[in-house]
């Protein structure tokens, strides 16, 4: 347990400043704050070569925030983290090792040691939540009570061990585990039918390909990730009570430690996503891991010259970025990918040719190996624009609903939507326009049947969603409010109606301000720097001359505006277009005016966002 001196603070990281500590003489990090669109918290991902300060940036952090009483708990030293002399291995007495971490909201925080005394002078109280992680994460003892420090320790200690989760795990109720497990199958990639389990005694299974594979049978890439990020979301429940609200910050070193390259790729998002206000700080080496970055959150360390760390600056966008590229950028510093034997070949081949030498005919048997199909740029051309036209000759189809059976959840009158809908009745009828929370439509086993439904895809703009974000369970209708209608309760009675549910990606379903293309003859509106307020949110418009507000109306007269592909067809009122060397999406014209259900799908849903359009 944590004694704080005051209520932990909320606010987060936005610049890191380190002089003389450690290997560290001077060093300056700026984290860029969140953007109005953006869904989850600011982070910072370092990245650098060994022996650039990448580690001893976060132990700086972490002694710094986590306050005296938790640094005399770790046993940490602080002539461990005072500067060497550069003419040998002896310490350094003559300059002060400091640290300070700003916030965007509050008083910095500072970290001091006294170069005589050898000691910590700075904040008796930990500054806020805060957990820290070496690159071996495992777990030790089963403990009843939870020991902060062990959240911390393998920071410093290779030898340290995470305590394990066992009781805490048997004791938590149905929902609570539930709603852990699926956190926890967005974060280990698990395929559509497999589940974490749990027996009578706490201990975690793992069914996967029809088996149950105990926890401490798996791998060690699922062992390392499982074991980090139970003991954050121990934490974090035990502070906040939900994963959705929880705050604080988490430092990892070498996050990409043993995964896997489907896991390295959606690491990052995956706990963005599973914890959107906790701030995440890590370093890796690998590319892969930069997924779930945004701009200006990857700070690359260099040592000059002098031994001085440098952050490089100007760098592109990662988001923007293909592995290939990213190593090839100055993020990695690489000249190619190419194997090194490979790549010095076709260095001494192309000498010849560039000299225009006597013996530069090389015959193609010799060039042979080094042809990479798709290498050349028609290659490249020719197979996006078969990939462009596979992809959009196999989407825009109507969906046969009938053909994944209702879940369990929903299917019966004793199910646990059916109980539900007796009491949200009651509920409206006792106390209209109050708040009703409704659990039945997020249940795993809805998710998992509108996965089978749309083959992992989001129903509106039928990207890709199950390999890289969880599936946001869409009403159709909302169940609390209508945008266009401010008087409309909500379609309560159609919130756990699986002819209601769609599955959705999360810019589709959640209104906020997003990059797009525009149509040059229907120019988007409602733009803030650039960016266009899109997604559904709680937008309904209809054709019909009235909306549906209470249960025994026909819902089915309103004549919804936006397509359900399960009962359209959109292809009947969505087209494709060519603008600008760009594939975009409009609605099909009937003589001048273009189909209202194309047009009103098409704007609210933003199909044209700049993700779903480039290249």
């Amino acid at each position: 347990e944590i004694d704080y001196a005051r209520k932990p603070r909320t606010s987060q990281i936005r610049r890191v400043s380190i002089r003389n500590f450690k290997g560290v003489p001077l060093l300056d990090l700026d984290i860029p704050p969140a953007q109005p669109s953006d869904i989850d918290a600011p982070c910072m991902m370092l990245l650098g070569e060994n022996s650039t300060g990448k580690s001893t940036t976060l132990q700086a952090i972490a002694l710094a925030l986590m306050g005296e009483k938790m640094r005399d708990r770790m046993g940490a030293a602080a002539e461990d983290f005072l500067p060497r002399e550069d003419s040998g291995w002896q310490l350094d007495d003559t300059v002060t090792p400091e640290v300070t971490i700003e916030f965007d909201t509050g008083e910095p925080v500072r970290l001091s040691i006294d170069p005589i005394a050898k000691r910590f002078i700075g904040e008796e109280h930990p500054a806020t939540i805060l957990f820290s992680f070496g690159s071996r994460r495992f777990f030790g003892k089963d403990l009843v009570r939870r020991q902060a420090a062990s959240s911390l320790k393998s920071l410093f200690d290779p030898f340290a061990k995470l305590q394990h989760p066992g009781r805490w795990i048997q004791s938590l109720g149905n929902e609570d585990f539930n709603a852990l497990a699926r956190a926890m199958r967005e974060v280990l990639v698990l395929q559509e039918e497999d589940r974490i389990e749990r027996d009578e005694e706490g201990r975690l299974f793992v069914r996967a390909h029809g088996r149950d594979s105990p926890l401490e049978k798996l791998s060690d890439g699922y062992r390392s990730l499982m074991a980090m990020v139970l003991d954050v979301m121990r934490g974090m429940l035990e502070e906040w009570g939900d994963l959705e609200n929880a705050r604080g910050i988490v430092l990892v070193d070498e996050v990409e430690t043993h995964l896997h390259p489907r896991w390295k790729l959606r690491v990052m998002s995956a706990l963005r996503r599973a914890m959107p206000n906790v701030q995440f700080i890590a370093t890796t080496h690998d590319p892969l891991c930069l997924r779930g970055m945004r701009g200006g959150e990857v700070q690359v360390l260099i040592r000059d010259g002098n031994h001085q760390i440098q952050v490089l600056t100007g760098l592109p966008d990662v988001r923007g970025l293909r592995a290939e590229q990213l190593l090839t950028s100055d993020y990695f510093g690489l000249s190619s990918t190419a194997d090194p034997d490979v790549e010095s070949a076709l260095e001494r081949l192309a000498l010849p040719i560039d000299a225009r030498s006597a013996d530069a005919n090389i015959d193609q048997e010799t060039l042979r190996p080094f042809r990479l199909i798709g290498d050349t740029p028609i290659d490249q051309i020719a197979n996006e624009a078969l990939r462009r036209f596979v992809e959009e000759a196999a989407s825009s189809r109507q969906i046969d609903r009938s053909r994944v059976p209702v879940p369990p959840s929903l299917e019966g009158p004793k199910c646990l939507a059916a109980r539900e809908h007796a009491r949200a009745t009651k509920h409206f009828s006792d106390k209209p326009g109050e708040k009703f929370t409704f659990r039945a439509y997020r249940q795993q086993d809805v998710a998992d049947a509108l996965n089978k439904l749309f083959h992992g895809k989001c129903a509106y703009c039928e990207s890709s969603i199950k390999a890289v974000q969880p599936t946001d369970v869409e009403h159709f209708r909302p169940k609390g409010r209508v945008a266009e209608c401010p008087e409309h309760p909500g379609y309560w009675w159609l919130a756990a109606r699986w002819d209601n549910l769609l599955a959705s990606c999360i810019d589709c379903n959640r209104r906020r301000y997003q990059e797009a293309q525009q149509l040059a003859y229907d120019p988007l509106t409602d733009e803030v720097d650039g960016r266009f307020n899109l997604g559904k949110g709680d937008a309904f418009p209809i054709l019909g001359a009235k909306y549906a507000v209470i249960e025994s109306d026909d819902y089915n007269a309103e004549d919804a505006a936006l397509i359900d592909p399960t009962r359209r067809n959109p292809s009947d009122h969505l087209m494709w277009l060519q603008e600008r060397s760009l594939s975009l999406v409009g609605p099909r014209m009937n003589g001048d005016s273009p189909d209202p259900y194309g047009w009103h799908t098409y704007r609210v849903f933003g199909l044209n966002r700049q993700g779903l359009v480039e290249l």
